[in-house]
Formats: C-alpha cells, structure tokens, sequence
C-alpha cells in the first residue's frame, strides 16, 4: 500500500521551497519531490542545474501588475496589491530572520551613485528615488539582490531541522524525477516517481515555467491534439497548458557597443570576482542600481548599471513585452526536455522598445563618459540599423512565467485558488500562474505566490488527516540521475 501524505509538492526552488516549509510548520505532512540536488546534513549546498546560483532582483512590481492578474483571476482578495501586501511583508520578514546579510544595508557611496540617476533624470524625466523604487516601477534608485538559493535557505533549510518536532512533518526526496500525476477519476490522489507511487490529499505543482506545464501534459492534462499525436491518454482538455509564456528581453550596452545579455554562466563567473556596484559582501546587499525611464504610470523600459570585472554594462530590458510562446512536449519520456517556442521580437510595439531603449542607453554612456564614468564615446548608432543588431544582440532573460496562467477564460489553466481547471486535488503554484509578467524580477512575486498557496491550502488540526509519525528527511541523493527543473 502507498504511503500517503496530506501534500505533495513538486519542485524545490522558490515557491517550492516556501511552499513546503510552510505547509510543514502548520502541521501537515509533506513530501518534497526535487529533481535536482539540496543542502546535506552539514549544510553545504549542491546546487541543481538552474537559476538558484544567479543573483535575481528582490522587488515588488507595479500595483498594476497585481491589478491584472486579480482581473483575470476574477480573486480581488488575493492577488491585489494591497491583497498581496501581507504576504510580501511575511517574506521579508523571514528573509530579515534567516539571512543576517540581507540587514546589512552599509556600503560605500560611489560616484555612479549620483551619476546615474542624475543622468536619467535630465535625459528621461525619471525621478530620483529611493531604495524602494521597484514598488512602483518609477525612477532611479538601488536594487537589492538574492538569489534563489537564499530562499531556500531561509524557508526550506529551518524546516528540514525542525522536522519531526514541534508537529512538523517534512521530507525531503532529491535527484526525484516525477513521471506524472496519477488519478483517480478527476481526481489527482498522488504522482509517479523514481521510487514508485505515493498518494496524498492534495499535490502542488512548483516546478517553473518550463517544466510545470511540461508534467501537466505528461499527465494527459493539456492540448488534447498534441497528447493523442504523442500517445498520452487525455484526462482533461486544457488547451491553455503550455501556452501564454512570457519573458522579460534585452540586451547589453558595452563600451564596444550592444552586446548579448550576459549568460547564466558568465552572471555566476562575475558574482566571484566583481568591483564597483557589484563588490558583494553576499547575496542580500543592494549592488545593481536599477532605473526605469518614467513620466508615466508604468514604465516598459528598465536600465540596470553593471560595473563588472570584465566590462561595465548598461542593461537594457523590456519589462511587459507583447510577445507570447508555448511550451510543448518533445515526446511522451520526461527526460525529454520541453520545447520551447518564443520570438522575442515578433511584436512591433517590442520592437520598437527595445530601439528607444538603445537610444537611451547611448545617450545616457554619453551623460557618463563626460563624468568620466564610462571608458569610451559611445558611438550614435543610426535608427535605422537598430533593429538588425537588436535582432542579432537581444535575447531573453531566462525568467519564464505564464504557462499555466490564473484566469476563467478557455486559455487558462488554474483559477483564482491555483486550482487546475476541471481536476480536484491538484493546484500550481510558482510563475507560470502568473497571467501576465510583471515588470519587476519576477522572485518576490514567486515567492507570493507560494505564500497565498499556503494559506489556501492550510486547514486547521482537526481537519490533518493521520498519516503516520513524522517521516525522516532524506537528504541523501537517489540514483537515478537530476532532471533539470
């Protein structure tokens, strides 16, 4: 007999993490299923494959950003700004309990400090403001950087110490693939793993963007043509699994001129050996000073200022683009990696972005160069070849959202409690709910997300059903080998 668990969650970065950790402190038993690799018992961290080891930006988005996912999700209560409030207050709050570093907002004023904002004000119009400017969107001001590796830290690691006292029950399987979801009817009653079938009340699904949809598919939930062509039995049609994704995209300006948005490997390569803005004393110090052309409600435009060991950068990124992809299934194994299909630059009005951001990004090295702040003139490339090296140069920010979009309408693919439309006892909770992208990096809102997640899904002690005594964590890798999330 299976054992059985009252969740399931699928998927240990972000809002899996939170999710777990908070599942398990209300009491109820919980197993964590994560493809790639955790902390040992020493508290080393082998980090997966992924976006866990690349600084992201911690910063809420515009209140407009949260208005539209409330109006597609037709759940003003949770997905409002001043709905959401709580929640990003919750999660700074633990930040600020677990991570020491990330109370330490010292560090030496530098002359881009000034410099920069000043620069965009006389050249955008954009207001000089404070640490705080990514609440709204507007302005110039400093960033503050984690990365997801410190939300695990300050979420999933205290639970797994604490499990098996206090009530809290978690465990903890890595290097666990899972296979699919399994039903009961349209009922979702538990998943197929490496290490066989387990059941449980609920299962969340907190596996990205990319991945998340993909396991939906895998278990007959999604466009019902692409699952007959592959072979999967349809359990429900929801033509909207896949679909919908989003992407924030750039590209860098450099003394020698645009350039390709810097890889994931190259951000973990510099994050050893930075100076200037970047000199990190740890994750958690405010480092990139961000500024978002303003003079409106919204921007679609924002700049960051990278002074790295390599080159300075002017990054230049397109916030709500209109472009959309899909991701679909390579085949029916899940080893296979998902398709992924998104043209940045389909769109017109991106387009014609990304142009206005290069204009601005050239006038403002200029503005720098006269404080000598930036090594070289940069040249005034002409309009008209602007779009060819955007085409060449620009890419995509490999933060993905919008897969299995919150909504009612035929696209959608979970409702205004992360329900999947149509199935009882499943739910998805990370960034491919998110109906539309916001502007901000996308982790607070992940990590909201999650938080929202956990208090739909609490229930107080006398509704946990009794599955057994607290199970031991494993931490201990399984043989069978990670699959990226």
């Amino acid at each position: 007999r299976a054992r059985k668990y009252d969740h399931i969650v699928v998927g240990a970065g972000a809002a899996g993490s939170v999710l777990a950790s908070r599942l398990a402190g209300k009491g109820s038993s919980v197993l964590l299923l994560e493809a790639g690799t955790l902390p040992s018992r020493s508290g080393s961290w082998r980090s997966g494959a992924g976006s866990s080891a690349a600084t992201r930006l911690w910063a809420r988005a515009h209140t407009q950003d949260y208005a539209a996912w409330a109006a597609a999700a037709g759940e003003t209560a949770n997905w409002t700004y001043d709905g959401l409030l709580p929640h990003f207050r919750r999660s700074q709050e633990r930040l600020l309990r677990y991570l020491p570093r990330c109370r330490d907002n010292s560090r030496q004023e530098m002359s881009i400090d000034k410099a920069l904002p000043k620069g965009l004000e006389e050249l955008a119009g954009s207001e000089v403001l404070g640490p705080e400017v990514a609440e709204q969107g507007l302005g110039a001001g400093h960033f503050r950087a984690l990365t997801e590796n410190c939300i695990r830290d300050a979420y999933l690691r205290p639970a797994m110490l604490a499990s098996g006292a206090d009530g809290q029950r978690l465990e903890v399987q890595t290097q666990a693939t899972v296979r699919r979801v399994l039903f009961e009817g349209s009922r979702a009653v538990g998943v197929e793993w490496d290490g066989g079938e387990v059941q449980a009340g609920e299962v969340i699904i907190c596996a990205g963007a990319l991945r998340s949809p993909q396991l939906l598919m895998l278990s007959g939930l999604g466009p019902v043509r692409q699952l007959e062509e592959l072979g999967i039995p349809v359990v429900q049609d929801l033509p909207g699994v896949g679909g919908n994704l989003q992407d924030h995209a750039g590209f860098s300006l450099t003394p020698g001129g645009p350039a390709a948005p810097a890889t994931h490997e190259e951000a973990v390569a510099w994050e050893k050996a930075l100076t200037g803005l970047l000199a990190m004393a740890g994750a958690g110090t405010e480092n990139v000073l961000g500024m978002v052309p303003g003079g409106y409600a919204r921007s679609n435009l924002k700049l960051h200022y990278v002074a790295g060991s390599r080159r300075p950068e002017l990054a230049v990124w397109l916030t709500r683009p209109k472009a959309r992809g899909r991701v679909e299934l390579q085949s029916a194994d899940v080893a296979d990696k998902p398709k992924v299909n998104l043209d940045h630059l389909a769109e017109e009005e991106d387009r014609r972005a990304l142009v206005s951001g290069l204009q601005l990004a050239e006038q403002l090295s200029r503005y720098l160069q006269q404080q000598d702040l930036w090594p070289t003139r940069a040249a005034e490339t002409p309009v008209e070849d602007m779009p060819e090296i955007l085409r060449r140069k620009s890419a995509v920010a490999g933060r993905p959202v919008g897969t299995c979009a919150m909504g009612s309408g035929a696209e959608s693919v979970v409702d205004g409690q992360l329900r999947v439309h149509g199935i009882e006892g499943l739910r998805v909770a990370d960034s491919s709910v998110m109906p539309t992208i916001v502007g901000a990096d996308p982790l607070c809102s992940v990590v909201s997300i999650a938080e929202v997640a956990s208090r739909l899904l609490s229930r107080t002690a006398s509704q946990i059903s009794q599955y057994g005594p607290p199970p031991v964590v494993q931490l201990a890798p399984q043989a069978t080998p990670a699959v990226t999330m």
